[in-house]
């Protein structure tokens, strides 16, 4: 696993994918781009010319929309811009990334919004950084520090690691972060927390797929991860930490995948806005009928119908754009479950 896997992607031409599902569903967005936008856009061109905004309401629009969040939003952040580029309001996300994290992040737009439920209770994979040597209130880089150590044999040795993550690989109890969505008595733990206050919470269990390491001489872990949802990778670093008696904190975070849907499939906000205005919104959305019709939470095949696929059938001359954002974690005030 390549650390600038971590960083996230690099440039990436739109043009470029290879898979046949892909451009197929492609090709009938990019159809039903032409039509269905215009239909939903009649009016907000009208509005426009006016020196208006659009009123934001229902629309025709109706699909999933593969996002790459980059670093520095939240992903409340990305609905709003989604609603500000659709003029639709009925607008959600499937599984929140916390704002110094990026990678792949669902939107349902419209209709599609009954999907959220099923899309994010599908399985998620992450690439992630355990940095040792320090643990931290929120267990990410961004809290303050609680304990620091030096660096044990377990840390740098790739036998000893490879054996504790197999403790924590299979059906685990894990407890969420003090810094979390948990609601005690009504009220979210990291809104207590921030006060000073500490919350019990209670473990829960989660599933860990797969995990994944390269050792760095440096004191960083990488991970690949593959886990249910409900997991908290934080939770994780901070428990693999106490594990090898070294404290740990969780460094850079990136989704690449949700169910069947990958990042390499999604669009950054650039890509997102460019096509938008070449295409029509329409054109980004993936078919709800390719959601429902799959295995839970995914298309019936990975990248059948991706909105990458969508800018690659819609590049004809001009719909080009690079992909891909850098890395990190979370802490904003609509903080939800990590995974």
């Amino acid at each position: 696993m390549a650390e600038n896997q971590l960083a996230g992607g690099g440039e990436v031409g739109l043009g470029g994918d290879e898979d046949t599902g892909g451009r197929e569903v492609a090709a009938q967005r990019g159809e039903r781009g032409a039509s269905s936008e215009r239909e939903a856009s009649s009016e907000r061109g009208a509005v426009a010319k006016r020196g208006k905004k659009p009123k934001r309401g229902a629309t025709t629009l109706n699909g999933i929309l593969l996002v790459d969040k980059p670093a520095g939003m939240t992903s409340h952040d990305v609905v709003n811009q989604v609603r500000e580029l659709s003029a639709e309001g009925r607008v959600g996300h499937c599984g929140t990334l916390d704002p110094a994290a990026t990678g792949l992040l669902i939107v349902c737009v419209g209709p599609a919004t009954k999907l959220a439920a099923l899309l994010s209770a599908a399985d998620k994979d992450y690439l992630a950084e355990i940095v040792f040597g320090r643990s931290t209130t929120t267990d990410d880089s961004e809290g303050q520090t609680l304990l620091t150590g030096e660096l044990t044999d377990a840390v740098t040795d790739i036998t000893q690691a490879k054996a504790v993550l197999q403790n924590f690989t299979g059906t685990i109890s894990q407890i969420p972060p003090q810094f979390s969505a948990i609601k005690q008595q009504g009220v979210r733990a990291y809104q207590q927390a921030r006060k000073g206050v500490a919350v019990e919470l209670k473990a829960r269990e989660v599933s860990i797929n797969r995990l994944e390491v390269e050792v760095l001489s440096t004191g960083v872990w990488l991970l690949d991860a593959s886990v249910s949802s409900g997991t908290y990778v934080r939770s994780l670093a901070r428990d693999v930490g106490e594990a090898v008696g070294c404290p740990a904190h969780l460094g850079k975070l990136r989704r690449t995948r949700i169910g069947n849907w990958h990042v390499d499939q999604a669009l950054c906000l650039d890509d997102l806005r460019q096509l938008t205005y070449e295409r029509g919104f329409a054109a980004c959305l993936v078919e709800p009928s390719i959601v429902s019709d799959g295995a839970p939470g995914a298309a019936s095949a990975p990248g059948a119908g991706g909105a990458r696929g969508a800018a690659s059938a819609a590049s004809a001359p001009g719909a080009a754009g690079t992909a891909g954002a850098p890395g990190t974690l979370e802490q904003a005030d609509n903080m939800e479950d990590q995974a």
